[in-house]
This record gives C-alpha cells, structure tokens and sequence, in this order.
C-alpha cells in the first residue's frame, strides 16, 4: 500500500513538472505562447523526427539544431537519411534557400511543419524572401532571435529573479567586486567595428562622438585587426562599448551587446531596440540624448562618479541570464502535438525590412541635435577623456 501511494505521488509530481515546462518555458519575456498539456494524456511512444533539408550555412544544420542539451527527446537527420514524409518537422535554414533550383520536399503530410531558421536581421534574409515558392503557404513557424507568437526564441535575454532558483542562477556583485572592475578600467569609450556595412549610420555617430570624449577604434573597419587576447585585454579597460549593430532591427542584438558579461557597460543605439531583452538601467542608449554632446557628459559623469557608474551593475543582484534553444521548444512542442500545420507565415511579409528596422539611426540621432548646438563642440572635460 505504502509502495502505491509513493508512486502515485511521484506520477502526480512528473505530471505538475510537465504542465510547468509547457506553461512557463521559457515565458518571462512574451515568448511564442506554449499550449497547456492535457495532464490525463499519455506521452507519445513514438520519438518525432526532424529532417534537417539544409545546410547552416556551409556548416551541418542537423548539428546545429543537436548542438544544445535538451529534455525532450527528437531525432535529427540529414535529408539524404530519412523519407521526407517521415518528418513531423523540417528545418530549412533560410540564407541557404538562396538558389532557385533547390530541390525542395516533394511529400509533405497535412500534418507536418516546416520551420524557418534564421539568426540574421530582415536586411540579411537573403534572397529568398522574394521567392514565390516560400509565399503564404510553405513555412509554419520560425526559429530565430524574435519575441513573437511564430517564432521559437533562439538567445538570450536577462529575467528577473522570482524564485530562489532563479537566484541561484544570477551574478550577484558586491561592492568588493565592484571596485576589482573599476581599478582596472582607465579609458572611456571602446568601438570594435569589423564590418564596415554601415546601414544604420553608426560610423557617423561614432565619429561625431570621438570628437568629444576618447573612444577607442579598432577592429578591421578601422584597419586594425586584432587577437581575442586583445580584445579581452582592452574589453577589461574600458568603461563603455559600442555595441551599435550595422542595422537598427527590433529584437536584434548579437555579441556587441553581450559584452555586458564581461563587466563593461554597453551603448546601443535605440532603447526599443532591446526591450524587453535587457532592463533598462544595464545599458546607454544614445536616443535618450538629444546629442553626442549630451551622451558625452553622461558618460564622463558616469566615469567620475563611482556611485552613478555602479548603477549599471544594479541588474547583476536582481536578474539572472536565460538562454533559450529555440529547437529544444521546437522539438517539446513536436513531441507533446502542440503545434500546427495549419497557420502559414508570408516570407516576405515577415521579414519586411520597412516593419522590423530602421536604416540610418546614426544620422537621424545627429539630425536631431539643436540648431544651436554643434555635434562636434569640444567639451572641456579632464584630459584623459579628451
């Protein structure tokens, strides 16, 4: 009797851990919406399986969807192992659609999902946002690096600590670690910049913004090339970076921006840009300044001023880092029958430039400084800023 009911509790505990997963994971941020499992149904004997029609780039998509631990279960395969029709999902990376003549499934079951992979901006989708073959009617849902209902989220984002497990996952920083971080830095501004596709005007902010305060440039864009080694080296020194993207898109936040874990406070060019990825006091945005004169004075202020400086560390005592794989949901949702073969995603439509980003920001941030005011005014800071 004893044996029965410490089974039956340890059933009812799987059961609350699975309706959990499907209701909360990776919700903090309005993710694509999980369905609520049915807590009576029984669990598929049948492992799903996902077909892996592309290449990631020149690389192994099928390696890339196994690349992360996960919980559920789903068998990858290449194209060339597995029938098409056996799929219940098949990923396609988008940049590698670009050739016309690409041999696409000739099979696909009414209840089979094809999922669109892409970590790049709408202005980098490639050319097969303009092909007829991937209109309404081809693709289910997407993996990539947006917070919609279509997509499974594919990065990171800071969460808020709500529990004392989430506390366990945070970087809390005392004040003794506080001062190990600014006795190092003793330059203001950084900007690694290595590719020089300018869409969002940030070289011309950034020089504008050199013109008043020291900033660092290196990086191949500004013809200096430099190791990981140094990279580090100079990350460790500087109280700021530039982490203005080449294109302004919503959502979208690659590397430059997670230099924020190695202690060093990013500036980006629009706070949308981030929301609701980061909270608002981790960060500068220069649209918050009417000019670069006025970022230049907050940014000396916060260099001067150790108090206004620890400000943008407050967020290491009250959120934590979720990094989300967008094909470990894909897969939950593959196995638990939580998805659907009945919505379609227009391409085109969905990686509209004109609706997701913003070309030029860097100008339009200068164009907006007061007629009165010269962007390139020197400010009589201490030298060392200068």
């Amino acid at each position: 009797m004893k044996c029965i009911i410490i089974a039956a509790i340890i059933a009812a505990l799987i059961t609350l851990m699975f309706i959990y997963n499907s209701q909360v994971y990776p919700m903090k941020i309005g993710l694509r919406k999980s369905y609520a499992l049915n807590a009576t149904q029984p669990q598929q004997k049948r492992i799903p399986k996902i077909i892996a029609w592309t290449g990631y780039f020149s690389s192994s998509l099928s390696e890339r969807i196994r690349s992360y631990p996960c919980p559920y279960r789903c068998d990858v395969f290449d194209r060339t192992e597995l029938p098409e029709e056996d799929a219940d999902a098949i990923v396609f990376h988008f940049r590698n659609l670009w050739d016309p003549n690409m041999t696409l499934p000739k099979t696909r079951r009414p209840d089979q999902i094809y999922v669109s992979f892409l970590k790049e901006a709408p202005p980098h989708a490639g050319s097969a946002v303009n092909d007829p073959r991937f209109a309404i009617n081809f693709f289910n849902s997407t993996v990539d690096y947006r917070i919609n209902n279509f997509t499974y989220f594919d990065q990171s984002y800071f969460a808020p600590v709500a529990t004392e497990d989430d506390r366990e996952k945070m970087r809390p920083l005392s004040e003794e670690g506080f001062i190990e971080i600014i006795k190092k830095k003793t330059k203001p501004v950084l900007a690694i910049i290595s590719n020089c596709d300018d869409k969002s005007g940030r070289l011309k902010y950034i020089s504008e913004l050199s013109k008043l305060i020291n900033v660092t440039k290196t990086g191949w864009c500004y013809g200096r090339r430099i190791s990981a080694e140094r990279q580090e080296e100079l990350i460790k020194s500087h109280f700021f970076v530039i982490a203005f993207e080449n294109i302004a898109c919503k959502d979208y936040a690659t590397e430059k921006f997670w230099r924020i874990e190695k202690d060093i406070v990013p500036i980006v060019l629009r706070r949308w840009i981030l929301k609701p990825k980061a909270p608002d006091g981790a960060y500068v945005a220069a649209d918050d300044f009417e000019s670069p004169r006025g970022m230049a004075e907050h940014l000396i202020n916060a260099i001067e001023n150790q108090d206004a400086y620890r400000k943008y560390f407050a967020y290491r005592n009250t959120h934590y880092k979720v990094t989300v794989d967008g094909f470990c949901d894909l897969c939950r949702d593959v196995y638990f029958n939580n998805v659907s073969a009945t919505s379609h995603l227009d391409m085109k439509e969905y990686y509209s430039v004109s609706r997701e980003c913003e070309f030029g920001t860097g100008n339009k941030l200068l164009s907006n400084t007061h007629h009165g005011e010269r962007a390139t005014e020197e400010i009589s800071f201490e030298e060392r800023f200068i």
